[in-house]
């Protein structure tokens, strides 16, 4: 049970992270753009 809810922790980090990947890097894409 504490697997699973270190997995879920782990998982849910990664979403984060690879959402603030996806997002920095369309924002820096329309920074560049308008620049």
């Amino acid at each position: 049970m504490e697997v699973e809810y270190v997995l879920k922790g782990i998982d849910k980090s990664v979403g984060i992270v690879r959402n603030n990947i996806i997002t920095g890097s369309a924002f820096m894409n329309h920074y560049c753009l308008t620049l």
